[in-house]
C-alpha cells in the first residue's frame, strides 16, 4: 500500500501519525518505507534517532523525496511492501503529487474550529486529484490530538462536522494529546515500543483500520 498522510493545516499530528503507522506496520512484519516530503522534516529527524536506537525494534526505512514525487513513489513500491508518506501540512507540490499516488488518504485533523475549517480545501484537493484517476484512493479522516477529558466533547463535535464529507470515512479510533506520543518521538520509537495501554490500543486501532 501507499499510504499518504497530508494535510494543509499544520499542527495536526500528521508526523506522530506517520512514523507511528510505520512502527506498527513494522510490527506486522510488513517492510515499511517512510518518506518525509516536509521541509521541516520531522519524520526523518525522528528515523535519525530511531537508527540509533541500540535496542531490539523492528526496522524502518526512511527517505526524504521533494517535487513531484509520483516517478520516486511508483518505483519505491516495487521494493517494499508499504510506504508512508508524510506530506506536511500545506498545501504544496509534493501534496498535490503523493495525492496521485496514494492508495489511501489519511488526513489529521484536530478538533478545533480553525483547523475544522481548512478541511474544504483538503477535500478539494482530492476530489480534484481522484477525478484524474482510474481508481480512486480511499480517504480516512482521523481526529487527532483530541482531549482525553471525558466532559470534553470536541472529538464528538468534530465527527459530527466531518460526517458532512460523505465521500470520506471517519475513523472510529482517534489519536488523543498524549505526552506518550511525543516521547516516541524524542526517542525515535512508536507508542507501541513504550508500553502506554491507552496509546497503544489507539494506533493499532488506527493501523488496523488503514490497512483493512
Amino acid at each position: 500500500m501507499i499510504i499518504l498522510i497530508g494535510g494543509v493545516k499544520g499542527g495536526s499530528g500528521k508526523s506522530t501519525v506517520a512514523t507511528n503507522l510505520a512502527v506498527a506496520l513494522s510490527h506486522f512484519r510488513h517492510d515499511v518505507l517512510l518518506i518525509d516530503t516536509d521541509s521541516q522534516q520531522t519524520s526523518f529527524n525522528w528515523h535519525q534517532r530511531r537508527v540509533q536506537e541500540t535496542e531490539n525494534v523492528p526496522v524502518v526505512h526512511c527517505e526524504r523525496q521533494n517535487g513531484k514525487i509520483i516517478d520516486a513513489v511508483k518505483d519505491k513500491s516495487t521494493r517494499y511492501q508499504d510506504i508512508v508518506i508524510d506530506a506536511g501540512g500545506y498545501d504544496s507540490v509534493e501534496l498535490r503529487s503523493a495525492l496521485m499516488v496514494a492508495d489511501t488518504i489519511v488526513a489529521p485533523v484536530r478538533p478545533s474550529q480553525a483547523d475544522l475549517e481548512t478541511f474544504g480545501k483538503l477535500s478539494e484537493l482530492i476530489t480534484n486529484a481522484n477525478s484524474m484517476r482510474h481508481i480512486e484512493a480511499r480517504t480516512l479522516v482521523v481526529v487527532s490530538m483530541a482531549p482525553t477529558h471525558h466532559l470534553v466533547t470536541e472529538d464528538e463535535e468534530a465527527r459530527e462536522f466531518l460526517s458532512e464529507y460523505t465521500n470520506f470515512d471517519v475513523a472510529k479510533q482517534a489519536i488523543h494529546d498524549r505526552k506518550v506520543y511525543r516521547d516516541a518521538m524524542y526517542e525515535g520509537k512508536g507508542v507501541l515500543e513504550l508500553g502506554n495501554e491507552a496509546a497503544m490500543l489507539e494506533i493499532a486501532a488506527l493501523a488496523k483500520d488503514i490497512v483493512k
